[in-house]
């Protein structure tokens, strides 16, 4: 039975069609092909088509960048009655932290997650975490919003989190991007049901948001025109929700999650980041111009920006992670934060690599999963040159045209 309910909570967050079928969920769109004979490539992301398509994508907002994302933030305030920022340092996370702060819109609560139960301050996993979000807290005056600022430490929730056996069995099925332990233990339904706090505010009937620094665009040389994309690992705000609200008999009713940048509730936040990129991206002659570089200095979970300037350069000319954030963070300065998401496999991350080395029964069981997940849908994951699974494969949404004919 697909994982599908007609219900704008969800699908406003996209689902993918195979044929007349549609759901939630990527990793059933790829079973329901294969078990159908259909073509992969016929899988179809759908992230409000209808919608997106009545929106000129070729007028730029003459609404400022830091404008938009205050919008953004007053829109999720007024929405929710509890607030919560999953602050990791990050650039993303940070912008959205300084929006609220610096706009004196308020923030319920700030969560930090760690692991200082297996790893040092300096580990891949921790490194932002100490050496940049906590002391960052540190120098904000929080006290006039009441703001909570919460530590959770997830290391014993990454190597027991496949004791659950609702988890175990379905964590495919409700991950449509990438799937490392460390990520799905702070995303599983058991970090919610921790927080017995959030529990009882839900239990009052109140909305709860889990807020995320989802992400920076996709842009796509189409006839020589920059197109925009919607990446389907949005659709994991549709996805989890569904699954924790109508599969699983706990009291997660009331909680959400909310994409910051990317929204069906605020598209001109996206046409702008789109214009601003343009506008960079159509400025550049030369692929020895500092704006590009090898695919090794982009993010491993994108935006995948490929120019079509310089064949001569190797494996093809990218445009930076740091100078894409320059572009839609004109505010912030991006040198002041580490490129940890550069390289390396997202499902396999480093960030886990001590997990992977252990001998505990949670990661026997993941490795032996990953197995036969590998071998029965190998063509649903992605390989780098050593036949490392990096992630899932990825599909995107019709093309919006930015440029003006």
């Amino acid at each position: 039975m697909p994982f599908f309910s007609d219900d704008y909570q969800y699908t406003k967050y996209g689902f993918f069609e195979v044929g007349n079928i549609k759901t939630f969920s990527k990793y059933e769109a790829w079973q329901i092909a294969i078990q159908n004979g259909i073509a992969t490539e016929n899988i179809k992301f759908n992230f409000n088509d209808n919608e997106m398509s009545r929106y000129d994508w070729t007028v730029e907002p003459t609404t400022s960048l830091s404008d938009l994302y205050k919008q953004r933030a007053q829109q999720l305030r007024e929405k929710y009655d509890y607030i919560v920022l999953f602050y990791s340092g990050g650039i993303d996370s940070h912008v959205i932290l300084n929006t609220f702060y610096k706009n004196n819109i308020k923030i319920d609560e700030i969560i930090i997650c760690g692991n200082k139960t297996y790893q040092g301050d300096n580990s891949k996993l921790n490194q932002e975490i100490f050496g940049k979000a906590i002391p960052y807290i540190d120098t904000l005056d929080l006290t006039k919003f009441n703001t909570k600022v919460t530590y959770k430490d997830i290391g014993e929730l990454i190597v027991n989190q496949f004791d659950d056996p609702f988890h175990f069995e379905n964590f495919m099925y409700y991950f449509n991007g990438p799937f490392p332990p460390w990520y799905m233990a702070y995303k599983s339904p058991m970090f919610k049901l921790q927080n017995q706090s959030h529990i009882d505010i839900s239990d009052q009937g109140k909305k709860i948001c889990y807020m995320w620094g989802y992400d920076k665009p996709n842009m796509f040389n189409i006839d020589g025109k920059w197109n925009f994309k919607f990446t389907d690992s949005v659709s994991d705000f549709a996805v989890r929700p569904f699954f924790y609200h109508k599969l699983l008999d706990v009291p997660l009713t009331n909680f959400y999650d909310e994409p910051f940048f990317v929204t069906p509730d605020l598209p001109e936040l996206t046409i702008k980041q789109c214009h601003v990129v343009a506008k960079t991206l159509n400025s550049i002659k030369s692929y020895k111009d500092v704006r590009l570089g090898a695919v090794e200095n982009i993010a491993n979970t994108g935006p995948f920006i490929e120019h079509p300037i310089g064949v001569e350069f190797p494996g093809g000319s990218w445009l930076k992670k740091k100078e894409l954030e320059r572009v839609v963070y004109p505010e912030e300065n991006v040198d002041t934060f580490r490129n940890d998401k550069v390289g390396g496999s997202i499902m396999l991350s480093l960030k886990d690599k001590w997990f992977f080395r252990s001998i505990s029964e949670g990661r026997n069981k993941l490795i032996k999963k990953y197995k036969i997940l590998l071998r029965e849908h190998h063509d649903y994951f992605k390989y780098n040159v050593d036949d490392i699974p990096i992630s899932s494969i990825t599909f995107y949404s019709k093309p919006y045209v930015i440029d003006k004919e």
